[in-house]
């Protein structure tokens, strides 16, 4: 019987980490990572899950924290800003981000491609990558301060 080949794409981005103890005998690191699951089913267990939970085992032997983000679950509006305004919970997911040392990018590859919901979060990411691009971190780039726009106002989709 013909088995149906699974691919997935698994990207992990190393960030600065501030998560750090100097015990008297050196520097021990402790680090805190997040695993973005782009899966579009929004409940049971899909194979990009089953990957990223057997991911997360290994680094949490490895003492390193780990929290997995299912996307599908979130009400995250199109758009490259980080807060596109009521409903959007696009800004508690990039608090997390922040707060990650490493950040792990997990989505099933149909057509060569990317889910929807990555590309969803690369597209949301554009505002932050722009800002630090420029030199500007933790400030708000093109969409708040820049131009002036407000969330409400920038409810545009490309």
């Amino acid at each position: 019987m013909p088995t149906k080949a699974s691919v997935h794409l698994i990207s992990v981005v190393v960030c600065s980490g501030e998560h750090r103890l100097d015990c008297g005998r050196g520097i021990y690191v402790f680090m805190k990572a997040l695993i973005l699951l782009a899966t579009l089913k929004r409940e049971g267990l899909t194979n990009t899950l089953t990957l990223s939970e057997f991911l997360a085992e290994k680094m949490e032997a490895a003492k390193i924290e780990v929290d997995i983000v299912r996307l599908a679950g979130l009400n995250i509006l199109p758009g490259t800003c980080s807060d596109m305004g009521e409903g959007d919970e696009w800004p508690q997911v990039l608090k997390q981000i922040m707060a990650a040392d490493i950040l792990i990018f997990a989505t099933p590859i149909w057509w060569n491609n990317l889910s929807s919901l990555m590309q969803r979060v690369v597209e949301r990411l554009d505002e932050l990558q722009e800002a630090f691009g420029a030199g500007e971190k933790g400030r708000r780039h093109r969409c708040h301060r820049r131009f002036g726009r407000s969330p409400e106002r920038d409810r545009r989709t490309r």
